[in-house]
């Protein structure tokens, strides 16, 4: 099985959905350590006859750099940031590591001048430039790695002129740009012609606005599209509608209301929508009712309330759903109680109480449970004492419960994390009982 170098990249996750074949991001192993793969998805037999540069690899190791191997011994992928790379570790690298196929280099010391030494890396697929010195003069050596496929810039000086050398990279799949803040409409305006993409990372590119939404239309192999923003409104959502391929959509912390739900109606393949911080609310919902394959949806901090919750009902394939910070309360939870393929459910300021615990009683898949702030007591302890694949519950600042509700936790053998914060009427004495039966729950106080 391959092992890669580096964990938790949106690539799909965000889940990154939308990712194509040999998408995983790389796992990072100890550092300085040299790891074993299947083998590379780019070499040519051409290649594969070229040997590695043993000094050069010998020198990375030794610095605490860590490569990732195939079958043949040869280095496909390189992390440099836990040798605090720099300019100077890019010279000569394509000759030293022919096959190379992934690259992370998310380091401030990565300017301009790194990026030329990259020109005859031909082989690489990925590439992370993450908080990187790179500019946009940088971006033009680029346009030599037509092989690319994911290229990370998040948090870089990148602006519009950066991206129009993107136009010359046909295989890109993958562009995260999030939290670079000289993107603007412009710069997408370049994207356009890069009709190979299915994610496309835009989060806090807060110059965007719809006219800049409008240069994504005709990207049809979108899967992944996040669009976080303040200039992000209901008219940016006009230009989603033939995305028909969208599977993942972010539109956390943006200006959408009820109206522009309207334009999602016909994205029927998508699996995860993120509504975080805006005004949506059950007008809304009504919109996303035919949007049956849904997995995960986050309507935090939203106006939706027990009404808007009948359309979530008919979402059955849910694993993940948020409604902290909602309107919801009891009656809206007898509207889950079908959802049995849940798995995390986040009920965070709620107003849900004990009768409303018991229509979440069937949902025996679930494992994450946040129950912080709501309004139960020891009666609600019995429905939660049914879910016995739960491994993390939240019930921290509920302030009914007693030593009397906790014992009746007991039976979650399962049971991993318990958040214990602000409950007054727990005492240690309750405590010890229940660790008797979990001694291996970490209880947080």
């Amino acid at each position: 099985m391959v092992r890669f170098l580096v964990a938790g990249l949106f690539l799909g996750s965000v889940m990154s959905i939308g990712c194509g074949a040999n998408t995983s991001t790389p796992v990072r192993p100890d550092a300085g350590t040299t790891k074993e793969s299947e083998g590379g998805s780019g070499s040519t037999a051409a290649q594969e006859s070229v040997a590695d540069d043993p000094e050069v690899i010998t020198q990375l190791r030794d610095r605490g750099a860590v490569l990732e191997t195939n079958k043949q011994g040869n280095v496909i992928a390189l992390d440099l940031e836990p040798a605090r790379g720099s300019n100077a570790d890019l010279k000569g690298l394509p000759d030293a590591l022919p096959q190379l196929e992934r690259l992370l280099a998310p380091l401030p010391e990565i300017t301009d001048e790194g990026l030329a030494y990259l020109a005859g890396a031909v082989s690489l697929r990925y590439l992370n430039l993450q908080n990187s010195g790179v500019t946009d003069v940088g971006m033009a050596d680029l346009e030599a790695l037509s092989g690319l496929e994911e290229l990370v810039l998040r948090r870089t000086n990148v602006t519009d002129a950066g991206l129009a050398h993107l136009e010359k990279l046909p295989a890109l799949k993958r562009l995260h740009l999030t939290r670079c803040a000289n993107i603007t409409d412009a710069g997408l305006a370049h994207l356009s012609s890069c009709g190979a993409l299915e994610l496309l990372d835009l989060r806090d590119c807060n110059l965007v606005t719809a006219q800049g939404v409008s240069h994504l239309a005709g990207l049809t192999h979108l899967k992944s599209l996040k669009l976080y923003g303040p200039g992000i409104t209901d008219s940016a959502l006009q230009h989603l509608r033939e995305m028909t391929s969208l599977k993942s959509l972010g539109l956390d912390d943006t200006q959408v209301t009820d109206a522009g739900m309207a334009h999602l109606s016909a994205l029927v393949n998508l699996q995860e929508l993120f509504l975080f911080r805006t005004q949506i609310g059950d007008k809304g919902m009504q919109h996303l009712q035919g949007l049956t394959q849904m997995t995960r949806i986050r309507l935090r901090d939203t106006v939706v309330s027990d009404a808007g919750l009948e359309i979530v009902a008919g979402m059955t394939k849910l694993r993940v759903l948020d409604l902290s910070e909602t309107l919801v309360g009891d009656a809206g939870m007898q509207h889950l109680a079908g959802l049995t393929e849940l798995t995390d459910l986040n009920l965070w300021a709620t107003d849900v109480s004990d009768d409303g615990l018991s229509h979440l009683a069937g949902l025996k898949k679930l494992q994450r449970l946040n129950l912080h702030e709501t309004i139960f007591g020891d009666p609600g302890m019995d429905h939660l004492a049914q879910l016995t694949n739960l491994e993390s519950l939240h019930i921290g600042a509920v302030r009914e419960i007693t030593d009397v509700g906790l014992v009746k936790l007991s039976n979650l053998k399962k049971l991993k994390e318990l958040n214990l914060i602000e409950c007054f009427l727990i005492t240690d004495e309750g405590i010890d009982k229940l660790r008797k039966t979990l001694p291996e729950l970490q209880i947080k106080r």
